[in-house]
Formats: structure tokens, C-alpha cells, sequence
């Protein structure tokens, strides 16, 4: 290959790394299936019936509560778009409706599932600001055993499927 198009190969591939967003591990991602929007033991799965499961994503803190910053250290963590894998584990259940519950973010990416995992994801619009959000709802029915549900970082459906969110 001749060594100006090499160059210019790796040009462009420093340009699409620079151009693309971030992808970071969630900072704080739970579930809440009792309706208080905190994660608690009261948040399980209902043995019969549906079961609502709110997702929440807090980009400004760690679960202990102490100030999240981005790895890189070039700015704040703000949300972008979010992808979920969600995992039942002792048993299976029936995936149900899904609810994106930021309006901005209207491309989607999935759904993907099978009996023990899920996948969701949306992006779009303008970066909103750290916080704690209410990424979406998730409508479930158990189908076999006594499952918990809970979120998982990647999943078997697809190498490309994990947990995390976009950030600037």
C-alpha cells in the first residue's frame, strides 16, 4: 500500500474517533418495580401478573452516591442515549411492552430478546445535562420458575448489545 494512503486510512480513522461519541459504563442504573423510583428489596419480580419495572440511570453519581466524572476527564457525564440488557435469573419471563420515557431520544435500537435476556436502546436530540432520569419502562410476566430480574453488561444475543450510555 502506498504511504499516502495509509496516512490518509489513519487519518480517517483518528477523525471517526474523535467525531464519535462515548459510550460509558452506567454510572448508576437500577431497577424499580414497587413505583417509589428508588432501588429497595421491595423491588421484585411479582409471581403472577405483570410486573412494572421502571429503569433509572443517574449519570452525575456512583450507587455510593459520591460525584461520578467522566474517565477521560474532558467534561461531564451527560446523557446522550442509553443502552439496556436486562437478565432474569432463576426462572424466565415473558418481555412485555417497552416505554422510552425520554422524549428527546426517539432512535431505537432493538428490541432483542430472548426468555432470560432483553435488549433496548435509544439515542437522539441534544445531549441533556447530569442528573437522574427515568430512562424508560418495562412491562414483564413470569413464564417459568421464580425469576429476579436484573441488569446485566452485556448479553449472548449479540456482542454488540451492552449496558451503558452515550455520553458527550
Amino acid at each position: 500500500m502506498p504511504i499516502g494512503h495509509a496516512i490518509r486510512c489513519l487519518a480517517v480513522a483518528l477523525l471517526l474517533l474523535v467525531a464519535c461519541p462515548s459510550i460509558a459504563r452506567a454510572q448508576y442504573l437500577y431497577l424499580d418495580a414497587d413505583g417509589d423510583g428508588i432501588s429497595t428489596s421491595a423491588d421484585v419480580v411479582r409471581p403472577a401478573g405483570a410486573t412494572t419495572v421502571d429503569i433509572y440511570l443517574r449519570t452525575d453519581s456512583n450507587r455510593d452516591g459520591t460525584p461520578a466524572s467522566c474517565a477521560s476527564g474532558d467534561g461531564p457525564l451527560t446523557l446522550r442515549g442509553y443502552e439496556i440488557v436486562l437478565r432474569a435469573t432463576n426462572g424466565a419471563v415473558a418481555w412485555g411492552a417497552f416505554t422510552n420515557r425520554i422524549a428527546t431520544m426517539t432512535l431505537t435500537e432493538g428490541p432483542a430478546s430472548n426468555e432470560s435476556d432483553y435488549h433496548h436502546g435509544y439515542s437522539g436530540g441534544a445531549a441533556l445535562p447530569p442528573g437522574a432520569y427515568r430512562l424508560a419502562t418495562l412491562e414483564i410476566a413470569v413464564a417459568s420458575g421464580t425469576p429476579a430480574l436484573e441488569v446485566a453488561p452485556s448479553t449472548g444475543l449479540s456482542e454488540a448489545y451492552v449496558t451503558g450510555f452515550h455520553s458527550s
